[in-house]
């Protein structure tokens, strides 16, 4: 008999705010269903989840919701939350609502329709927001190194999720966010580099998770592909975000279904 109880974690089909959660079961060795769904199987379904909203996870029929409380748990049956040392997971649960606190900041600048005040809450971001955030975790992750149990190679749940936020911003979807908006926090990039080594991660990454690889052309301006490359960067949906000049639009146009852009390439 499995010493775990029957679980499944429903999300769309991508990233988002199941990535980290699905790491935890993974690398903590816990068995579960990976159930990834469409926007309209969500739609149909919205009404019966507990607030109407993903991620969800059911554990022996009974459906739960919160994205960090599914990651506490996850990191209980794993062995990646210090669930016999309080103070411990106090300076992880610190750490994981100082990340989702640094989330909430960010989401004005994503919903802005206006391009420039999109532009301006973005650059504030960039300028101020984000830093603050970043150094005051960092200096989170300096006190936390001074406990014994925060000084070996094993995971924890809040380093899950700072690599996935990291991972995020690398991946350069945000126009007036640089890629190297972290790049200066240096135990913010040891936390990235321990957990993308991690062998399990590794392997989790090599399999197939059913998400179609997507391309995005257009030029290198906001334009009409603005809104789709947020909507992919929110959703956390992994894309190529490929911005070419405009002297090469003609060379291409005639094998493009409209002869222009933005077009997506899916698989």
């Amino acid at each position: 008999m499995s010493p775990f109880p029957s679980i499944k974690l429903t999300y769309f089909s991508f990233g988002g705010r199941a990535e980290a959660a699905r790491l935890a079961f993974y690398i903590g060795g816990v068995p579960f269903e990976d159930e990834r769904i469409s926007y309209e199987a969500f739609g149909a379904k919205k009404e019966s989840l507990p607030l109407g909203q993903l991620p969800v996870l059911e554990v022996d029929g009974e459906v739960l919701t919160q994205s960090n409380a599914i990651l506490r748990y996850a990191g209980r049956l794993g062995g990646l939350y210090p669930t016999s040392t309080p103070f411990a997971a106090l300076k992880v649960d610190e750490v994981l609502h100082a990340l989702s606190e640094m989330a909430e900041q960010m989401t004005p600048a994503f919903r802005e329709k206006d391009l420039n005040k999109k532009k301006v809450m973005r650059e504030e971001l960039a300028a101020v927001t984000l830093p603050r955030y970043a150094g005051l975790i960092e200096a989170r992750l300096a006190k936390m190194k001074e406990l014994p149990i925060f000084q070996s190679r094993d995971v924890f749940v809040h380093e899950i999720a700072i690599y996935v936020l990291v991972k995020s911003m690398r991946a350069g979807y945000i126009d007036h966010i640089p890629t190297t908006i972290f790049d200066s926090y240096k135990l913010l990039n040891e936390t990235f580099e321990k957990i993308s080594e991690h062998p399990k991660v590794k392997e989790w990454y090599s399999l197939s998770h059913d998400a179609p690889k997507l391309k995005l052309t257009y030029f290198p301006v906001p334009g009409r592909a603005e809104p789709i490359r947020l909507a992919l960067f929110i959703g956390g949906i992994e894309f190529e975000d490929e911005r070419i000049p405009f002297e090469d639009v003609p060379k291409m146009s005639p094998a493009l279904p409209f002869n222009q852009i933005p077009v997506l390439e899916v698989d």
